[in-house]
């Protein structure tokens, strides 16, 4: 009886500790939420860069703060005008906030962030392609083919360099994709898993 209380009297201060540490965390998110929105103002917004523009996003939805949708809109035509200049970090940060938010930016706005994109894309980073396409497939975007088709291209040539976290979600986002495409006449490995399978029977039939 005497080993069941102190199990039970460590298990009670072990909850404690972790309700203490995610009390501190929220206090902290709390406390930084009037500083992001200072500096995230409307007025502010005009005069940010590319980066502080992708970084100001980023920060929003990293803590969880729920925006007003005209500073979104603000935030939306800001950054649509600087696209251009984005580099690829601050295109697929930029699309992951958006995609944690769950705020779809119009067709117009994504199309000009993929076209960015496409000058860009052998300087995206593994991580930066699998977010862009999870946040395309949270977004629920369905992109015309020319945009995307180089994104997956590109994808699937870095595939072997991608870490698990960055597979699992590339792998999520074609899953959630590929039915919007399946009325293209469209053939590519990064949207026809089965291309490989086929190519396999054909070589059998040909070695039998």
């Amino acid at each position: 009886d005497r080993e069941e209380q102190l199990q039970q009297q460590q298990q009670l201060r072990e909850q404690d500790a972790e309700q203490q540490h995610r009390l501190q965390q929220l206090q902290e998110v709390l406390a930084c939420a009037p500083l992001a929105l200072h500096f995230t103002s409307h007025s502010r917004l005009a005069g940010m860069a590319p980066q502080g523009l992708s970084n100001s996003l980023h920060a929003v939805a990293c803590l969880r703060l729920l925006p007003e949708e005209a500073w979104l809109d603000a935030w939306l035509d800001e950054a649509q005008a600087k696209l251009p200049l984005f580099e690829p970090q601050h295109i697929s940060n930029a699309l992951w906030a958006l995609g944690k938010l769950g705020f779809y930016p119009g067709d117009d706005w994504l199309e000009g962030a993929l076209q960015a994109s496409l000058l860009k894309l052998p300087a995206f980073t593994p991580q930066g392609l699998a977010l862009m396409l999870w946040a395309l497939a949270v977004l629920q975007a369905r992109p015309p083919l020319p945009l995307l088709v180089p994104i997956l291209q590109v994808a699937q040539e870095r595939a072997p360099s991608f870490c698990p976290q960055d597979a699992a979600n590339v792998l999520w986002a074609l899953a959630k994709l590929q039915p919007a495409y399946a009325a293209y006449p469209f053939e590519s490995p990064a949207l026809s898993p089965n291309d490989d399978v086929s190519q396999q029977q054909q070589q059998q039939q040909q070695q039998q």
